[in-house]
């Protein structure tokens, strides 16, 4: 099955003392991923950005092993639920492109 391009986005703040754009100091506000499917896009943490040539293996470990230290370590840098995150389907990924973030925008403090 080829891979897609999905953004996704909280739906709600993110962070201590959120801005007016809804995101505090050393957050994720969005990220654009490849998935199979939007529901696999929801789930997708973004701090994997910048290496989109995970094999599935990778891709499926490294993630999980990102939530856990997300919900471990009570980092408030994007939301512990993924149903609190949308996705929007932007296109097909390129056939090079494997399991990953493609870009994320982190909002430094």
């Amino acid at each position: 099955m080829a891979l897609n391009l999905y953004r996704i986005y909280s739906v709600e703040p993110v962070g201590v003392s959120p801005k007016p754009d809804g995101f505090g100091d050393n957050t994720f506000s969005e990220a654009v991923v490849t998935a199979r499917s939007p529901e696999e896009a929801q789930g997708v943490h973004p701090n994997l950005a910048g290496r989109c040539s995970w094999s599935e293996e990778e891709f499926l470990k490294f993630n999980a092993m990102r939530w856990r230290e997300n919900k471990k370590k009570d980092w408030t840098n994007w939301p512990n639920d993924p149903k609190l995150i949308k996705v929007q389907y932007i296109g097909t990924a390129a056939p090079d492109l494997g399991f990953g973030v493609v870009v994320a925008i982190f909002n430094f403090g």
